[in-house]
């Protein structure tokens, strides 16, 4: 599952977004059967993001994606890909429109990353 999440962002970063959404669904499907939730939290974050890159209007499921990914992420308490999953969700909320809750989101990811003594960016392509 961790080679089918790396090779989805790859895929991201190369633009080629159905196939990244395919192979983070395959990646998630594994983490899951596979008792990896990291993996799964990851991979629904990330899932999510790249829905929502495909269908700019409709981002209904690329935003359930994300939050239950942060539900995952946030109780195992991995913190730096929880301010990712929120970084991803302003994102999100940014292409439907929603600019509150995109502010809101993205102040909240750039304060976590803070807090880890991270720095955070904007985006990430």
């Amino acid at each position: 599952s961790v080679l089918l999440f790396n090779l989805g962002v790859c895929r991201c970063f190369l633009e080629a977004y159905q196939p990244a959404v395919e192979t983070m669904t395959q990646a998630h499907g594994l983490a899951m059967e596979s008792g990896q939730m990291y993996v799964a939290g990851k991979a629904l974050t990330w899932l999510g993001r790249l829905e929502s890159r495909l269908e700019s209007q409709s981002c209904g499921a690329a935003l359930e994606h994300i939050l239950q990914g942060i539900k995952i992420l946030g109780g195992l308490d991995i913190l730096p890909e929880l301010a990712l999953g929120h970084l991803f969700l302003g994102e999100v909320y940014a292409r439907s429109g929603d600019g509150g809750r995109s502010a809101e989101q993205l102040s909240r990811a750039r304060q976590m990353f803070q807090d880890l003594g991270m720095r955070s960016q904007r985006s990430i392509k």
